[in-house]
């Protein structure tokens, strides 16, 4: 008789998930899975990989937006994840783990973009941004992104009025 079930282990470390999910974000950026904010399948293309609150606060400007219909904004000019336009491409490298938990990290990466399928290019003034990694449902999802000299996004999508560029 069996009386404890026994449990599946991990056998990654939280960190080495936290890594591994934003991996799993980054190859979803790159098959545009949570590239599209403005789509109406955003939140379902994107729950797998972003928290239920970024998803929130996305639907939380879209809604903000539609109220606001006579101010004309520019919220986000640009990929969800990485801020670039046109891309075909995006590649994270240098990943480093800034501080973590068994349920939240900080991780900074180097982004590059190809408007091609070609590899682009490394260099030495790469951007350098700042992702927070939640798990949430087990899953270790994006929660939000910091850029230096930007709001970070969730803050951006929950404020559109402060943080896009009016347009008339």
């Amino acid at each position: 008789m069996l009386l404890f079930a026994s449990l599946p282990v991990s056998a990654q470390s939280p960190t080495e998930e936290a890594l591994a999910g934003f991996n799993r974000v980054i190859a979803a950026d790159n098959a545009k899975l949570v590239s599209q904010w403005s789509s109406p399948k955003f939140s379902a293309t994107a729950k797998p990989y972003l928290t239920t609150s970024l998803i929130g606060s996305v639907r939380q400007a879209i809604a903000i937006m539609r109220k606001n219909r006579k101010i004309s904004i520019n919220l986000w000019d640009g990929d969800f994840v990485t801020g670039a336009q046109g891309q075909v491409r995006v590649v994270a490298y240098d990943e480093k783990i800034l501080d973590s938990t068994s349920t939240e990290a900080r991780l900074s990466a180097k982004i590059i973009t190809s408007d091609t399928e070609t590899m682009p290019t490394k260099g030495p003034s790469d951007p350098v941004i700042v992702f927070h990694m939640k798990k949430e449902d087990g899953v270790w999802k994006l929660d939000d992104i910091l850029e230096s000299g930007r709001a970070s996004r969730k803050a951006h999508f929950l404020d559109p009025l402060e943080y896009g560029t009016r347009m008339d």
